[in-house]
């Protein structure tokens, strides 16, 4: 994912695992998972992407105020000899923010200590249901 790391960080914090997951890498913010193993097409994965992109940013902007989506995308498939071929389209944005984080305690447990954070249980809900999907969107 292409775009200011003081939202892309949040990726990776609430979506570390699950057929899409992201994990920050040498400084950088990448979205895998099998669910995109489905498509070939550097289109079909980048149209894909779009669409994680918006349902994860819709969760943690519910959580996160402030919080806003990534416009740019860069799709990248790797092949099992490490051979990379890469997709994208980009577009330019400048934006100055600045945020507050502090851990959440939930019964004496902290959310970062979950093995399902509470985003994620969120979006599973929302997947599965075409009303919260739309208001989401």
């Amino acid at each position: 994912m292409c775009g200011d790391h003081f939202d892309l960080e949040e990726f990776p914090r609430w979506f570390p695992d699950g057929d899409v997951f992201s994990f920050e890498e040498n400084g950088c913010e990448y979205l895998s998972g099998s669910a995109f193993e489905s498509h070939e097409e550097f289109s079909k994965i980048y149209d894909m992407s779009l669409q994680v992109i918006d349902e994860l940013s819709a969760i943690i902007s519910l959580l996160r105020q402030g919080h806003r989506r990534s416009a740019d995308l860069e799709v990248i498939k790797e092949t099992d000899h490490g051979k990379r071929a890469r997709y994208s389209s980009a577009s330019t944005v400048i934006t100055f923010l600045s945020k507050v984080t502090s851990a959440t305690v939930v019964d004496g447990q902290s959310l970062e200590d979950l093995a399902v954070t509470h985003e994620q249980e969120l979006l599973s809900v929302v997947i599965h249901n075409y009303h919260l999907r739309a208001a989401l969107d």
